[in-house]
């Protein structure tokens, strides 16, 4: 069983996480992802519950100016990556887990080290990479069609922000602004296949679309 910290990796902050039954699947149901009971470590398990590795978080505090303690940790499945997402409450980092046999070796440099080969590797597969964010995200949601994570920015700029994460790049591809007071999105996409779009709806009610396609403010009509 392989254990480290992710204080190791320079990533540790942390808000206190209250418990969770936190637990995602893998799209090919091979690999789960698990937090634990106190919401302090992420269990990577097999299909038959062997555990193959194990990442305990520090407990410090998170460098967030409106910490909101109680928000659990948020665990997804992207099936486009065949990766797990996990991101902690009021943290500025999203991590990723690669179950793709084939993923590249991961570089702990900046994106362009990865490119030029530079730098130490360690393997992809089952390889836990960190994601900076520009501020802590709520709500966030992984596009089936693409390398991207939707979230609502609570704080960035001093209002609240619709961001567009491109997961191969690791950054902000784009930044909308949502009405001051939203606390919470839903999202739904489009099913059509030819102009997909994202609908968010805020938890007072307030309507918006984004396209798919080029990540931008788009009417939404009767894609719904």
């Amino acid at each position: 069983m392989k254990l480290c910290r992710l204080a190791s990796l320079a990533c540790g902050f942390v808000l206190q996480v209250h418990a969770t039954a936190g637990v995602v699947v893998s799209s090919d149901g091979q690999w789960r992802l698990l937090a634990d009971e106190a919401g302090r470590s992420l269990l990577l398990q097999d299909a038959l519950g062997m555990q193959h590795a194990r990442w305990d978080w520090p407990a410090v505090a998170a460098l967030n100016p409106h910490p909101t303690p109680h928000q659990p940790v948020q665990l997804l499945n992207h099936p486009v990556r065949q990766s797990f997402l996990a991101m902690f409450g009021g943290t500025r980092q999203i991590y990723e887990i690669s179950y793709n046999p084939k993923a590249e070796p991961l570089f702990d440099g900046l994106v362009h080290d990865y490119r030029l080969g530079e730098g130490l590797a360690r393997p992809g597969f089952l390889g836990l990479r960190q994601i900076k964010l520009d501020a802590p995200l709520d709500d966030f949601w992984p596009d089936p069609g693409s390398p991207h994570v939707v979230g609502l920015a609570r704080w960035a700029s001093g209002s609240p922000e619709i961001h567009v994460i491109n997961l191969d790049i690791r950054r902000v591809r784009t930044a909308y602004p949502v009405p001051i007071g939203t606390t919470g999105l839903t999202w739904q996409r489009s099913a059509n296949s030819s102009t997909p779009v994202l609908r968010w709806q805020a938890d007072d009610d307030h309507l918006g679309c984004l396209s798919l396609l080029n990540w931008v403010a788009v009417a939404c009509g009767d894609a719904f």
